[in-house]
């Protein structure tokens, strides 16, 4: 029986608690993490994220402590660090969930982030959709800054910090950093070809860190506990926990904070998830938009990064979505195609045409318009904007559709022929 095992949540659901008081974060043990921090140094900071091979959560899984080792060393120059509060990715909702819940969590680990870096200004770039959420950050910081913990000399120490809420616009290529620099400078977002790291030139041109919400919600627990604490949970390759968004058509849709490694995917569905309702698994999508659409029987796969790596997939940014036996795959394709055509922001041909090429190719096959040669060129214009494009939207929009080929050949065979076995797709359509 999976039970979660919270780090960045263990304050949800608490009897009494209120995410909006810094007094109850306080009184809960909230910005002990800081204050040893200000003890021990931004180095010791630094190494014990390190240690705690923590990877980014936001999808790419790149590794914290490299990244703010990077931009620690730029010295003497002015520093950024944003917290990507973006999550575009359909069917994620974990950082909403860590901000509704647990908010001076994130501001605390972006509080020792930034000390540990040598930054004195930060940015929070908020989703478009979630419109509510910047008046609360406002409340937050004023609490905090009454408290000695933001603004000038934090805890009477010579380090200032000030943050800013940046509203996105809610464009799906914001969740990519270059195009979130854009965005904040005042650019359209769209992806940039990075003629550098960002850790040396970002955000106007200066030395630039940008952490999910998640990574850095999981700060204050590894300077409070340790870096080697922090990396015994786990597997060796995928430290820590998780948070699962888990939704479809399953009895307890929701986010679940699990442990790497110790649970399958299908162990999260039924014991967290309570099952599906009324009838079998169909199909999942595992790891968001950009993801893979998986049979039922992938799903005893372990939830780590080294474990998705092996069979080709990504967990991207937590997502799970489960699908009932009713629902057919080519549409289920055909609906997330047309999601990336939508949100390319047409900088670069692979994924401007690529995208819709894609789109129009499931929509014919759907329609029982199918054909093989058809669909074997837009695999191979799938592999062309996966190593061409510029940025993380055109190299896995073709994901859903390439995994689709992949997991349900007789499903796409059935379809080729005219028959869609789960009588969903409207057969005689198409977009010839």
């Amino acid at each position: 029986m999976v039970r979660e095992r919270r780090i960045i949540l263990e304050n949800r659901s608490r009897e009494g608690y209120d995410p909006r008081s810094i007094d109850d974060y306080i009184a809960s043990g909230g910005y002990s993490a800081l204050k040893s921090a200000l003890e021990r140094g931004p180095r010791w900071v630094v190494n014990e994220v390190s240690r705690s091979r923590l990877r980014g959560r936001g999808g790419a899984g790149f590794h914290t402590g490299f990244k703010w080792e990077s931009v620690a060393m730029q010295r003497g120059r002015k520093k950024v660090l944003i917290a990507n509060f973006d999550e575009g990715e359909e069917g994620t909702f974990k950082d909403r969930t860590i901000v509704e819940s647990d908010p001076f969590k994130l501001i605390e680990g972006m509080t020792i982030a930034a000390y540990a870096m040598g930054i004195d200004k930060a940015f929070i770039y908020n989703r478009g959709e979630y419109p509510f959420f910047p008046p609360l950050f406002e409340s937050l910081f004023e609490q905090a800054r009454d408290k000695g913990l933001l603004g000038k000399g934090i805890l009477g120490r010579d380090f200032d910090l000030e943050i800013e809420v940046v509203k996105g616009a809610g464009a799906y290529v914001c969740g990519e950093s270059s195009a979130i620099l854009r965005s904040i400078e005042g650019y359209a977002g769209q992806a940039q070809i990075k003629e550098t790291r960002t850790a040396v030139s970002g955000l106007f041109s200066l030395p630039t860190c940008v952490n999910n919400v998640e990574t850095l919600s999981n700060i204050p627990y590894i300077v409070l506990e340790g870096g080697e604490n922090f990396a015994s949970i786990g597997t060796r390759q995928s430290t820590g926990t998780r948070i699962v968004s888990l939704s479809g058509d399953v009895m307890r849709p929701g986010a679940y904070e699990v442990e790497m490694g110790k649970c399958t995917l299908g162990e999260i569905v039924e014991d967290l998830g309570g099952g599906v309702s009324g009838k079998k698994i169909g199909s999942a999508l595992i790891g968001g938009a950009s993801g893979s659409l998986v049979p039922p029987h992938k799903l005893d796969m372990n939830y780590s990064m080294e474990d998705a790596e092996k069979r080709g997939l990504t967990l991207g940014s937590g997502v799970i979505v489960i699908f009932n036996e009713s629902r057919c795959p080519v549409d289920l394709a055909y609906n997330l195609s047309g999601f990336f055509a939508h949100e390319s922001c047409g900088k670069c041909t692979p994924c401007r045409t690529g995208t819709h090429h894609i789109m129009r190719v499931l929509s014919n096959l759907r329609g029982g318009k199918g054909d093989e040669k058809e669909l074997k060129k837009a695999l191979d214009i799938a592999s062309v904007m996966d190593r061409a494009s510029i940025c993380g939207l055109g190299k896995t929009a073709s994901t859903p559709f390439r995994s689709l080929m992949m997991n349900f050949e007789e499903v796409v065979d059935l379809h080729v022929r005219g028959e869609c076995p789960r009588h969903v797709c409207p057969m005689g359509g198409g977009d010839r």
